[in-house]
């Protein structure tokens, strides 16, 4: 029996058809901190990274990695947005930048500000350092812990290109950009327990560092820029209120953590506020 050469490179499975897209999809009604909501995803993701699921599976802890750097790339949507949904000052930067309709059909106009970042990729510094600008009026300076932090993140993202785009396989341009070592022409992206704790360690210096310093300039707007003839003590107190709300973390706070009637009596201090 012969056999039609146009059959000889593999038997086709047949088509398979997405049926219900909504049972891929699930719920989500937490009301995490950006920060709160990394630390949670980044721990779900180091759990699962077991020296045995290491042994047994070794390209897993490649896949982690990814959903350490995709964790990463949420915390600066979701911070750049809330930003901007109670800054003024971001409001008045950002009003030219362009939404895509979609996002707005999506999260509704009350919502508008999460529009604003979900067709950007943030696996890289150069995006998140021009949208902190552009959308935020934030700028990333090169002697900020920050700004060292997003070296050490770049590197991680040309691993993560490897392993999204290629199958594991570090792409020549990536390798070249990282001086890594050719090795039988192929190389592979392959990292043990260790190194995936020390690429995680890196994803949260720079979400630490910079959450801290955005948390900083958005205070000192609360003293200073955001006043104007029509403020008063409710809104003071909730604009503040909004501040910690968006930056404090309750999973990795301070040992003792002041009320909030002392948080912003001690900075109206700092500002000579009466």
């Amino acid at each position: 029996m012969s056999v039609d050469w146009k059959a000889l490179a593999n038997k086709p499975s047949g088509l398979t058809r997405v049926h219900n897209i909504d049972l891929y999809l699930s719920s989500d009604s937490s009301q995490h901190s950006p920060i709160d909501r990394y630390y949670e995803q980044r721990r779900n993701a180091i759990t699962i990274a077991t020296p045995d699921l290491a042994t047994a599976a070794p390209w897993l802890t490649a896949y982690i990695l990814v959903s350490v750097v995709s964790a990463t790339e949420l915390y600066f949507r979701e911070v750049f947005s809330k930003t901007i949904s109670i800054c003024p000052y971001s409001q008045k930067i950002s009003a030219e930048q362009s939404i895509h309709i979609g996002s707005i059909l999506w999260h509704g106009s009350d919502a508008y500000s999460k529009a604003a970042f979900e067709h950007l990729s943030f696996a890289g510094s150069e995006k998140i350092k021009k949208c902190s600008k552009d959308f935020l009026g934030h700028e990333i300076k090169k002697t900020s812990q920050t700004f060292k932090a997003l070296d050490e993140f770049d590197t991680i993202c040309e691993l993560r290109h490897g392993i999204v785009h290629a199958g594991l396989s570090l792409p020549g341009k990536n390798a070249t950009k990282l001086g890594a070592n050719k090795v039988a022409n192929k190389t592979f992206i392959l990292p043990d327990i260790a190194r995936l704790h020390e690429a995680t360690a890196a994803c949260t210096a720079l979400v630490e560092s910079y959450n801290s310093e955005l948390y900083c300039t958005l205070v000192e707007r609360w003293a200073t820029t955001w006043r104007n003839p029509n403020w008063s003590k409710p809104i003071e107190n909730d604009m503040l209120k909004k501040i910690l709300h968006i930056f404090f973390s309750n999973s990795n706070a301070p040992t003792t953590r002041p009320s909030f009637v002392k948080i912003r009596n001690q900075i109206k201090k700092q500002y000579n506020i009466q």
